[in-house]
């Protein structure tokens, strides 16, 4: 069976050659579909098709482009061009590209299965009669890389001895020289744009990289000239890569003077990839040797069990308990995987726990949120665990007295309210309300009418170039003294300085 990948920008033309061609029946499987070049040349690096049926124009290069790119890397692969141009030129180019076949638009679907069926046949022709030789050099290739990868990773648990990694750099002809060596892990996907940066990056330190499926690492290994961790040229490629838009870490060990040295680094380094959404994306991290606290999961239980009894009592202090636990996750830097089972244990506890008090709307954004969790940021994942807390807390309180005193309340927070106002809609006696909402909440009208404001503050900071003044009265507040008070009294900073967390984010 040979791979196809077909590359077009255009979804129903691409749908439509993979879904109307009965491929099977000329021993073809459609492996990839592609709408770009870059996208083309990714597929093709992991999915190593046979044949590639590319389209020339496309929004982000030609295919000229990804014929060129992919050859360099993967000579063998078969290219069928199809082109809207019938100039000489073009075909000119897709000859000198090694093109087996030029087919002009509309080409027929009968004509798109012929081109690749007759370069199956040719295939499977020149697999006969080479098919030994091919045999023992993709055998040879496929130890080659495997054994490469088996040493290095040897290398970096400090399994292997002095004279192993003597023997494993000259027989792999690996270009490790030094004289010193420098190891970076990171959790980059292999992709080629990935190996590509770092390959740019670093060229002038001959670089080794391999990636490591079980545990969706890059290491790559340095040659070091000087025993000088202010090598400028090694700190602009590092600078480099924050402009470089991947998502992910990248963790640096100190400069080694052999590479067994580099084996007492590389168990931290890991452990730090495990945990990076503790840390700011596209940077490099310098380790000697951090080491994580030991996670107390007795202190960690009991914060989320008083999490979910303040919820369920409906108590104000909800908010100061979140505040706790996410303290407690950020001191511990807990691994990525164990935060986001901790999260979704929590959120899974509210959606059983109060089914039969929650709305469908309410439970579609529990869904919503657990759907998109491992996009979201610390801070994101936060305010989403306060509004699931918020909506439980105030839902249900319905259409009742407290309901409505609570709907008044976030219609009418920017003017001076007060308790006598709402109790006079209700036609209720102010004491009466206050008593009633304290018992049902556990909050009184204050407390309420101040949460509102500070948190419709809190979006106009984030939203917003109003100065914290104007803010401070347009969410109802007569002074700006009373605002600071309460806004730091209910998120624990000023104004200014919650402004200025969320640019750092």
């Amino acid at each position: 069976m040979y791979s196809l990948l077909i590359v077009d920008d255009e979804p129903v033309v691409r749908q439509g050659i993979c879904e109307a061609i009965d491929w099977s029946s000329i021993g073809v499987s459609v492996v990839g579909k592609a709408s770009n070049a870059n996208d083309a040349i990714s597929i093709a690096i992991r999915l190593k098709p046979h044949i590639i049926l590319c389209d020339i124009r496309m929004p982000d290069n030609d295919g000229f482009f990804v014929i060129h790119t992919i050859k360099q890397i993967m000579p063998d692969v078969q290219f069928i061009l199809i082109s809207g141009y019938t100039d000489q030129e073009y075909m000119l180019e897709a000859i000198r590209c090694g093109v087996r076949d030029y087919l002009l638009k509309p080409a027929s679907l009968n004509d798109i299965r012929h081109s690749v069926h007759k370069i199956c046949i040719e295939l499977e022709n020149n697999k006969k009669t080479e098919k030994e030789k091919l045999l023992q050099n993709k055998l040879l290739t496929q130890n080659m890389d495997t054994l490469r990868n088996q040493y290095i990773e040897k290398i970096l648990q400090g399994t292997a001895t002095p004279d192993e990694i003597s023997d494993c750099v000259a027989s792999m002809h690996l270009p490790l020289k030094g004289p010193f060596y420098q190891l970076l892990l990171s959790d980059c996907y292999n992709s080629w744009e990935n190996i590509q940066f770092f390959t740019d990056a670093f060229r002038n330190y001959q670089p080794v990289i391999e990636y490591y499926a079980a545990s969706n690492t890059i290491a790559i290994i340095l040659n070091v000239p000087h025993h000088d961790t202010s090598d400028q040229q090694l700190e602009q490629a590092m600078t480099s890569f924050q402009s470089y838009q991947s998502n992910c870490i990248v963790a640096v060990s100190p400069i080694c003077d052999s590479l067994c040295g580099l084996a007492q680094y590389s168990h931290s380094m890991s452990n730090m990839l495990q945990r990076k959404i503790w840390y700011n994306p596209n940077q490099f991290y310098r380790i000697d040797a951090e080491l994580f606290p030991v996670v107390c999961n007795d202190q960690l239980q009991q914060i989320e069990h008083n999490l979910l009894n303040a919820v369920k009592e409906k108590r104000a202090d909800y908010a100061q308990i979140i505040d706790s636990l996410f303290n407690h996750f950020s001191m511990y830097k807990i691994p990525q995987k164990n935060f986001y089972e901790e999260i979704k244990h929590i959120t899974q506890f509210f959606q059983i726990t109060y089914a039969s008090r929650q709305t469908d709307t309410s439970i579609e954004i529990c869904n919503d949120f657990l759907s998109q969790l491992e996009q979201l940021t610390v801070w994101d994942i936060k305010q989403w665990i306060i509004k699931i807390s918020e909506m439980i807390i105030r839902y249900n309180f319905g259409k009742g007295l407290v309901g409505k005193a609570l709907a008044s309340i976030e219609q009418n927070y920017t003017v001076n309210l007060t308790l006598n106002q709402i109790a006079a809609e209700l036609y209720i006696s102010p004491s009466y309300l206050s008593r009633i909402l304290k018992k049902k909440t556990g909050r009184g009208f204050q407390e309420w009418l101040h949460e509102a404001r500070i948190k419709k503050a809190k979006q106009l900071l984030s939203e917003s170039d109003y100065t914290t003044y104007r803010i401070a009265e347009m969410v109802g507040y007569s002074t700006y003294k009373l605002f600071s008070s309460h806004f730091k009294q209910l998120t624990g900073i000023t104004a200014r300085e919650y402004r200025n967390v969320l640019k750092e984010k």
